[in-house]
């Protein structure tokens, strides 16, 4: 009997979660009911309802209301989702698979993945591309522009370009600031990003030639060329379907979200911080006061890793808490299969 009890109250949860997530509007035990057809009797989905509410997974936001999943309450569902059947089977796209080939050929891979992303979930679609650590320089360009500044122009294996604007330190010929780029290029031609970072350019004598007081200096302040490579550009996609969302109406929390979007540190800080996930191919589900970053305390982040061409990134969906976790974390295995049959 407490097994079947166990049960019920767990199909009432889902069918309240699963109604507030359509609607956005307090659900109430007459619609549960009606959601559940002729299994469950009215008197029982009350009687549940209450204690679904004392157990904290349910709250009303007054007194004649229907009730709305708590942090808690969803929780319980997107663990009793991912433990159950209730995902559908995956099946091969090919139209996703050709997509991130072609993307793949044309260094596109984090633009199309957001994209993707934000078709198969509904959410706004954030992607960290991939690591650039492992991959090692052919040559470092330096190039005037206006202003007294100098471009750098690092050149990566695979045809990957990572750029720098430094400023002008000194009055620098031509043929001084050429003979500094050969005098870089020979020091990191072959190393790893992460090698480079780790201290490649630091013992350049200054006192041999004006091109390596040249280089010296430029080796010294161009730490913005060889940081922030863990993960590669950031790119989000739906972020205006987002706003749409009634949640949004309140100023508060439309303050968190763009606070939080417009700063590509905090970006790459959350989805780093997402613990491992509960499901096999490591999909991380935070939801509300989960979320270890303040401004997304009422919102939810779905996260998920991936490898291609044996460097590391990362997907998330970030959307409201009644987001469509079943359909977020479908479209996202969806995803990360389809890049793993690149590799």
């Amino acid at each position: 009997i407490m097994t079947d009890l166990h049960d019920r109250k767990k199909a009432i949860l889902h069918a309240v979660v699963r109604l507030y997530s359509d609607t956005g509007v307090a659900v109430s035990s007459t619609l549960v009911a009606k959601y559940l057809g002729k299994t469950v009797s009215s008197a029982t989905v009350r009687a549940s309802l209450k204690s679904l509410e004392d157990q904290g997974m349910l709250c009303k936001l007054h007194t004649s209301a229907g009730r709305i999943p708590t942090d808690s309450g969803f929780r319980a569902f997107v663990n009793q989702i991912v433990a159950s059947d209730a995902l559908p089977q995956l099946v091969g796209n090919r139209g996703i698979d050709l997509e991130l080939s072609c993307a793949v050929q044309n260094q596109a891979v984090a633009k199309s993945l957001a994209t993707l992303l934000c078709k198969l979930t509904d959410g706004v679609g954030i992607i960290l591309g991939p690591t650039w650590d492992g991959v090692r320089a052919i040559r470092l360009d330096l190039h005037y522009r206006e202003g007294n500044r100098i471009l750098m122009v690092l050149v990566l294996e695979n045809a990957l370009i990572r750029t720098a604007i430094l400023p002008r330190l000194d009055s620098y010929s031509p043929e001084v600031l050429d003979e500094a780029a050969r005098i870089l290029s020979e020091r990191i031609n072959g190393l790893t990003i992460n090698e480079i970072r780790n201290g490649a350019l630091a013992a350049i004598d200054p006192g041999i030639s004006s091109g390596s007081s040249c280089a010296s200096e430029l080796a010294s302040v161009s730490d913005e060329l060889f940081t922030d490579f863990e993960y590669g550009d950031i790119e989000l996609s739906g972020f205006s379907e987002l706003l749409e969302e009634p949640e949004l109406a309140n100023p508060d929390s439309l303050k968190d979200l763009v606070r939080f979007l417009e700063s590509p540190a905090s970006i790459r800080d959350a989805v780093r911080r997402l613990s491992p996930g509960a499901t096999e191919d490591g999909v991380s589900v935070w939801i509300g006061d989960e979320n270890p970053v303040q401004e997304l305390k009422q919102f939810s982040i779905v996260s998920a890793p991936y490898e291609l061409g044996g460097r590391r990134g990362a997907l998330a969906v970030l959307g409201v808490k009644r987001m469509q976790y079943h359909k977020i974390i479908n479209g996202m295995r969806v995803l990360v299969r389809s890049l793993e049959r690149l590799n």
